[in-house]
């Protein structure tokens, strides 16, 4: 405490001191005149490079004063290379009038300025090297500019006139009558004349000499404390997209950004304080004072400095302008004083006092405010005491905290070597302030700890500011900080929880109440609601350690179990754990939470009363503390009986989290806290082996505890500083395990191990205040250890023919593509891969390894262009190393049919590739068959469902079969047999469908006799209608398809899923007469949806069918039609269903409702009607809702039958009610345009001729309802939107093209909200110039009034947008503060 004060007593010491200077300024004035002189002594101890910045700095000080640019001044380059006779060059702009100064009035001036003594001779030697005026010299001269030498030397008016003399020798013939070019020598005299005109550059003068009579006084320059990047640079304005600037005259108070606030002080310094006068109403310019204030930390003094720096905003100050002081050092003369002579100069400039004092910067304001001059000097002051009281004549504006983003960009950028989790977790504790955000980031490579605040100076100007200590309101913040946040209570009633913390800060609630008012004001109390706390956590961390040492544990708890008897609630328990979180270096704390996790403490085991969620948040709160005990609780909880639910209801059957409910939430927040504490090497073992526990309950769901458990063996990102060794472990011995489940989550750690590119992880690392990282990040040759030993532990398992064996093959032929990227670079990867590829071949006997053949043929495939030659021949024998070794285990790898074709060609054309593998199939097919006899194996094999296979190959390998049988019927029986081996859900009749078709080819009779045996095998008879579609339907096959719908065990779906040739292959060839389809399709519409069925038939049926149909089947098509949609609304199949019968659909209404069909024209479009007449009688006008994808349809009903669908749809009925809602939904408008509107694909001649057939209402209906706006996709647009065609033909064709042209307008704006913004309504401005360009002269009044009536919506939409994004963006910062 009496540091504290000491601390507090010197700020105090100093800042009366420099405001005594300001009551005093009246009997200094003397004195004040000579401040701001330079001696010629002062310009002489100026070096090369000094000297040649004073002279530009007098040169832009000059030109700032007459109004003119600085950036006609350029200097610089180092002063001993040649540099033409010029080292600084001031050239005006033609239409710029002469500076009215004595120093400095041509147009075009020319500096040499040396350093040193400038003789005649040495002046004739500087200006004519070679005998000859220098050509710059020589040229400025005849332009009639001035060239003048500066230097160093002080000299009497006698050789002053020597050096000038000597300077016009080397000019003889430039300067005569009629020339206004000039010569001149300035020597050190002169220049401290031209000096002592402008303050701000004795300033800096003074600054660099250390001399003269201002102490503390500087001019621009690097007045933050910023810290210095690793590059040496002082680091860049951080423009914080965060809104945290205001202004104290907004009512509103809006924040705007710090850009938009650095041009708004920029105005106010530049122009003055508008204010309205009260005699006569107008608007008047005040003296230019602003106020900035703001809690310490926050960037103001950056902020400052950022206001003359031009790469910052626009129109940036003068640097030259500047004259700074920091209030809070010594300051000689006092700044009254120094702001007293600006003013008395009559010389621009901005007078910038920081931690400046409220009675301070009163007095200055009032001393600007009084002055006749006043008005070319600004007055900025800043501030961190945010109470400040300031005078009218002020502009008083507020920097708040920055965003997370912003401090958490300051720790990497200036801590390059703090991780990315810890700069994180120092920004949260910061509050978004840069200093406590450094000092956090400086002592957290000291103390392991994030959380402490340990520099004394900076609590002081945050928490006392510039108030006397107060012991009261210590205890008070204390009390407060021992809790993350607390019920502040609400209007008249009393909050218990602020009760509590009164009695723990020894005072009653009024007491504290009126202290935590202090606080709030102080910018140390958030609130939202009735919530409060205390922030930074930083500072609140720090006085919840102190208020631990001063506050019995004992009374602590006793109020808080108290207050949770007396209201049951545990709010205050569960925001005591999350601060005691924060403070694992307290002892104090650290006992607590010790005697806590003890057998009968508050977490020695669950309790029922507070419940499995609120009991797993304490434990995961307080775990940062005590790490050790937390997981020796959890060890302990894993036996107990009433801890087993936890582990075993954690997912439902499908494998999905359940929400909600107690236990679950328990288990889920206990698996990530096992996850964090794994993050310790010590505890890495003991957290994996209680995370095992609960992932074997979760077999094969993946469920949480298994995906935490695999991402701990991520080589990076893994959250764990456990090392390889460790890892591999762990690993092996559960894969070594004789439990199913365990090796199979051992197996899903291994598949992350292997992992070795595109890296993410979902899960937190934040853990209290300890220091945190995303764990061990190896080296590279440590990457390289880690592949090598954990591809090595594969081969191991591999021969030591553990049960997880085949699925560790299959890992690392999943991961060979990309461990071999690794191998390239890495010669010990390749090594052990090439070893795991010789053993698992080796081990698949016969097989080889077929998995990783596959694999390598990929690799090389999609990667051997790339790589050197070497490594595609170790790939290559690899391959060969391999491969399958006879063709049995060659078709095994073609039927595995993940591969794409890729093993079987070397074409880079997917079809050339499936044609070779389907040629394969076909060599194979043949093989199989004349092989005596036909293996069970084998038909096994090709029999086999649940692959990726290619149906083409293994249709190809069928047909090829039975084209090549010796005996048919033999073969036949043996695929049977093998195709009954499997269950229902593991057969494939692809081969089956395949072999039937080379049987029909080779004897009909036989094709039909198979079949029908066929509809007596229970195996085999619902896929009857998929082996009958592989030949042409003749009667017996009507006949046949008729009597399975009659059949016990076939559905319609039969029909549906297994209707249909080979890929690709339509039945519309001829052989499926259009009579027999329509028997069978009649037969299907009396199933139970055999409508979907039917709709799929047709839909293949009218595939690459170029010539009509028979009227007959354009009958039955009509009725399965009609079936289908009507059946979509009942929702008589499932939701899924439907997106797989829109394709169908839209095809039959293509072909049956346009010229193809049977019927003719009116017939068409009596059915169309008649179909539409269905729809709305039994759905209405909700059609676009209730009927899946019924957009979609309504686009193939536009492309045929237009008119139709204008009439229903559009209609004629009067606006309101059911054709209202119809026409809206027709819309669809939205941030695409109307893209989505069904009605896209109209031809413009339909809706023409619909809209000139009937009443002139029909042209703005339409242009109210078809799609008018398309987004512009041309590289390069001048717009991003423009007219559809059908909007641009409306108007052409309509009789009044203006009643048009405002529904067209009011299509702008879409009906829908969602993701209109005002900058999406602004892109669509143009759209009425070119409307207007269509309209002419017409409509030209009426064009201007749309025109201001959008605008005007669009600027209301923009202040709502600002206005809500700044509330929402301060609502989600409260929240994210108090949760």
């Amino acid at each position: 405490m009496s540091t504290e004060s000491e601390k507090q007593k010197r700020t105090s010491r100093t800042t009366k001191s420099n405001e005594g200077g300001a009551r005093k300024r009246s009997a200094n004035v003397g004195m004040g005149a000579s401040l701001f002189e330079v001696s010629p002594e002062d310009v002489e101890s100026l070096k090369d490079d000094e000297l040649r910045e004073l002279v530009a700095r007098l040169c832009k000080a000059t030109l700032i004063e007459a109004g003119l640019s600085a950036t006609c001044v350029t200097w610089g380059g180092d002063q001993r290379e040649r540099d033409g006779g010029i080292d600084v060059r001031v050239q005006l702009h033609d239409k710029d009038s002469l500076p009215d100064s004595r120093w400095l009035h041509w147009k075009s001036v020319g500096f040499q300025v040396k350093a040193t003594e400038m003789r005649p001779a040495k002046i004739k030697k500087e200006m004519c090297p070679k005998g000859s005026l220098q050509s710059a010299i020589q040229e400025l001269l005849q332009a009639g500019g001035a060239y003048i030498i500066a230097a160093h030397d002080s000299v009497a008016d006698q050789r002053y006139k020597e050096r000038v003399v000597a300077m016009r020798e080397c000019a003889v013939g430039l300067l005569q009558d009629g020339n206004s070019g000039c010569v001149d020598y300035y020597d050190s005299r002169r220049l401290a004349d031209w000096v002592s005109e402008y303050p701000t550059v004795v300033a800096w003068v003074h600054n660099k000499t250390q001399g003269g009579a201002l102490h503390g006084w500087e001019p621009y320059g690097q007045w933050a404390t910023s810290k210095r990047m690793p590059d040496g640079k002082y680091p860049p304005f951080l423009p914080d997209e965060k809104a945290r600037f205001s202004d104290s005259r907004d009512s509103e108070r809006t924040f705007i950004n710090l850009i938009q606030g650095i041009e708004r002080v920029r105005e106010v310094l530049r122009k003055g304080i508008e204010r309205v006068n009260e005699e006569d109403g107008k608007a008047v310019r005040d003296e230019k004072a602003v106020r900035l204030v703001g809690l310490s930390g926050v960037g103001k003094t950056r902020f400052v400095q950022a206001l003359f720096e031009a790469d910052v905003g626009s129109d940036a100050l003068d640097q030259e302008l500047a004259v700074y002081a920091d209030a809070g050092r010594t300051l000689n003369p006092a700044p009254a004083i120094v702001l007293d002579r600006l003013i008395s100069s009559k010389k621009q400039a901005i007078l910038i006092v920081d931690n400046c004092s409220p009675t301070l910067h009163r007095e200055l304001a009032e001393q600007l405010g009084e002055a006749s001059g006043g008005a070319r000097v600004g007055l900025l002051t800043v501030e961190y005491d945010i109470r400040t009281d300031t005078p009218n004549e002020t502009q008083v504006f507020r920097l708040a905290n920055g965003s997370l983003d912003l401090v958490e960009r300051i720790v990497v950028e200036q801590f390059p070597g703090m991780s990315r989790v810890d700069a994180r977790t120092i920004a949260e504790f910061s509050d978004g302030n840069s200093r406590v955000v450094i000092a956090l980031a400086s002592a957290a490579g000291q103390t392991g700890s994030l959380a402490g605040l340990s520099d004394e100076q900076l609590f002081d100007r945050l928490f006392w500011q510039r108030n006397e200590p107060n012991d009261a309101l210590q205890r008070a913040a204390r009390a407060c900080s021992l809790v993350y946040s607390f019920d502040g209570g609400e209007q008249e009633q009393e909050s218990e929880e602020l009760k509590l913390l009164a009695d723990l800060a020894r005072m009653d609630v009024e007491e504290i109440y009126e202290h935590l008012a202090d606080l709030r004001e102080r910018g140390l109390l958030q609130e939202r609601g009735k919530w409060r706390a205390v922030l930074p956590q930083a500072i609140a961390n720090r006085l919840a350690t102190q208020a631990l040492e001063r506050i019995s544990n004992a009374r602590i708890e006793q109020k808080i179990d108290g207050l949770a008897s007396e209201t049951g609630s545990w709010r205050m328990l569960r925001s005591f754990s999350r601060r005691l979180g924060y403070l694992h270096e307290s002892e104090k704390a650290k006992q607590i939470v010790r005697k806590w996790l003890q057998s009968g403490g508050r977490l020695g085991q669950p309790d029922e009363e507070i419940g499995w969620s609120l009991y797993t948040e304490l434990l995961t709160n307080v775990a940062p503390v005590d790490q050790q005990g937390v997981l020796s609780v959890i060890e302990h909880l894993i036996g107990l009986d009433q801890t087993r639910p936890v582990i075993e209801i954690g997912v439902n059957n499908s494998g999905q989290w359940l929400t909600g409910d107690d236990i679950d939430e328990g288990r889920v927040r206990l698996l990530a806290l096992l996850r964090l504490l794994a993050y310790d090497a010590s505890l890495f073992d003991r957290c994996l082996d209680v995370l095992l526990k609960f992932a074997v309950v979760e077999k094969d769901r993946q469920g949480s505890a298994g995906r935490i458990a695999e991402s701990l063996f991520l080589v990076t990102l893994s959250g764990t500083l456990a090392k390889t060794d460790q890892r591999l472990r762990w690993l092996e011995k559960r894969l070594r395990s004789d439990d199913e489940s365990v090796g199979s989550i051992a197996c899903r750690c291994l598949w992350k191990a292997l992992k070795s590119q595109d890296f993410r992880s979902e899960y937190n690392f934040e853990f209290g205040a300890r220091k945190r990282d995303f764990g061990w990040e190896p080296t590279d040759e440590e990457k390289e250890d880690w592949y090598v030993r954990f591809i090595d532990l594969s081969v191991k398992a591999v021969e030591g023919a553990l049960p997880v064996a085949p699925g560790i093959k299959n890992i690392l032929a999943g991961r060979f593509r990309d461990l071999w990227a690794v191998a390239i670079k890495a010669g010990g990867v390749k090594d052990s891969l090439s070893r795991a590829v010789k053993s698992f071949a080796e081990s698949g006997c016969e097989d080889g390894w077929k998995e990783g053949w596959v694999a390598i043929r990929e690799t090389i495939f999609r990667d051997g262009k790339k790589m050197a030659e070497e490594d595609r021949n170790e790939l290559k024998e690899l391959e060969e190393v391999a491969g399958p070794r006879n063709p049995m285990s060659l078709l095994r790898v073609l039927l595995l049919g993940n591969h794409l074709g890729i093993v079987f060609s070397d074409a880079y054309d997917s079809s050339e590739r499936e044609g070779d593998a389907v040629e394969l199939a076909k060599k194979f097919g043949k093989d199989l068959a004349k092989s005596e006899p036909l293996s069970p194996e084998a038909a096994r094999l090709v029999t086999e469902g649940g692959r990726y296979g290619d149906s083409a190959v293994q249709y190809a390998l069928g047909k090829s079969m039975a084209v090549h049988a010796p005996d048919v019927e033999k073969i036949w029986d043996v695929l049977l047999e093998g195709f009954e081996s499997w269950s229902e859900v593991e057969r494939d009749a692809t081969v089956l469908k395949g072999y039937l078709e080379g049987v029909f080819e080779r004897d009909v009779m036989l094709f039909n006799r198979l079949l029908d045996g066929a509809m007596g095998r229970p195996s085999l008879v619902r896929y009857v209608p998929s082996l009958q579609s592989c030949a042409p339907l003749d009667d017996l096959g009507r006949d046949r398809l008729l009597a399975l719908m009659n059949h016990p065990g076939v559905c319609a779906m039969d029909f549906w899923y297994g209707w249909g040739r080979r890929a690709g292959e339509p039945l519309s060839d001829g052989s499926y007469p259009d009579e027999r389809l329509a028997s069978v399709l009649l037969g299907l519409l009396r199933m139970k949806d055999g409508s979907f069925a039917a709709i799929q038939v047709l839909s293949q049926y009218v595939f690459k069918r170029n010539s009509r149909v028979d009227r007959r089947l354009s009958e039955v098509a009509y009725k399965v039609l009609e079936a289908v949609l009507l059946g979509m609304k009942e929702d008589n199949v499932e939701r899924g269903r439907f997106d797989g019968l829109v394709y169908p659909v839209k095809r039959v209404i293509k072909f049956f409702l346009g010229p193809s069909a049977g019927v003719d024209v009116e017939d068409r479009e009596i059915r169309a009607r008649h179909i539409m007449q269905r729809l709305m009688d039994e759905v209405g006008p909700r059609l676009l809702f209730l009927v899946p994808n019924f957009d979609e349809i309504l686009r193939a009903f536009c492309c045929v039958q237009g008119q139709v669908v204008l009439d229903f749809m559009v209609g004629d009925d009067d606006d309101g009610g059911e054709a209202e809602f119809r026409r809206f939904n027709l819309r669809k408008g939205g941030f695409y345009g109307d893209g989505d509107n069904p009605l896209k694909d109209l031809s413009v001649d339909t809706l023409i001729q619909w809209c000139q057939s009937k009443g002139k209402d029909r042209w703005t209906r339409a242009a109210n309802t078809v799609p008018v706006i398309w987004p512009v996709t041309e590289d390069g647009a001048e717009s991003r939107w423009q007219w559809s065609p059908l909007a641009v033909d409306l108007l052409d064709n309509a009789p009044n093209p203006c009643q048009v042209a405002e529904a067209l307008v009011k299509r702008i704006h879409p009906d829908s909200l969602a993701g209109v913004t005002s900058q999406l309504l602004r892109e669509r401005l143009p759209l009425l110039d070119r409307l207007s360009g269509m309209l002419g002269s017409e409509c030209s009044e009426k064009m201007e009034g749309w025109r201001k009536e959008l605008q005007h919506v669009i600027d209301e939409k923009r202040r709502r947008e600002e206005q809500e994004a700044q509330q929402e963006a301060a609502r989600q910062k409260e929240q994210a503060r108090f949760e």
